[in-house]
């Protein structure tokens, strides 16, 4: 009788293995890349939602909003420490909102609440390109952070983990890819887009894409 969960060492001492490891069948990992197509069409109405909303969020990221600040500067008359500050005000507050309102999810219908969550980010993209003073400025990135950086990305994560058991990893991996589009897309197009139509009409066609 041959026991897998014993073994011979090298000085012919005889010891178990506490956790005998089980062969993975041939092209195992072949198999798992392949089922990605199928998977994605299956649920790709779930799935582009999760993927689209980690999009979005890139409205509220800094890595977008730092694009503006020359223009924000120049129009306001506002130092890059006063927008320093400003902008760590609105991710502080806007961090201590996250979680009563982030748990609002399970109270409340998907569609409800993402609906919300898009029109308030909707709402601080078209106030962005009107904005006049300092408190508008605050105003709105606290907007920003919270809807954008915050709720989105927490809005999809959180129908992936709940619509999806078994292939719950697959579902949050495809759903994420949103964030790497973002930041490797959107900063360049964001910047064409400044100079050829102007900061302000950038901000109305971010709104326009969430609404």
């Amino acid at each position: 009788h041959k026991d897998n969960s014993i073994h011979v060492d090298g000085r012919g001492c005889i010891g178990y293995n506490l956790r005998p490891r089980c062969p993975r069948p041939a092209g195992a990992k072949t198999q798992r890349l392949k089922s990605y197509p199928s998977f994605i069409v299956k649920h790709r109405r779930l799935l582009a939602f999760g993927a689209l909303l980690t999009l979005f969020s890139s409205f509220g990221q800094t890595f977008l909003i730092s694009l503006f600040v020359p223009q924000l500067q120049a129009t306001l008359d506002i130092s890059a420490a006063e927008f320093g500050s400003f902008y760590s005000l609105a991710t502080l507050i806007s961090a201590g909102l996250l979680p009563s309102l982030g748990r609002m999810i399970d109270d409340v219908g998907l569609r409800r609440y993402t609906l919300c969550v898009a029109g308030g980010l909707t709402l601080a993209c078209l106030a962005m390109s009107v904005v006049r003073e300092s408190w508008h400025l605050l105003a709105c990135l606290l907007v920003l952070r919270l809807t954008g950086q915050g709720l989105c990305g927490h809005t999809a994560s959180t129908t992936m983990a709940r619509s999806f058991t078994l292939e719950r990893g697959k579902a949050l991996s495809v759903s994420s890819l949103g964030y790497a589009v973002g930041e490797g897309l959107l900063p360049a197009v964001v910047v064409a887009a400044i100079a050829l139509i102007g900061w302000r009409q950038v901000w109305v066609v971010q709104g326009l894409c969430v609404g």
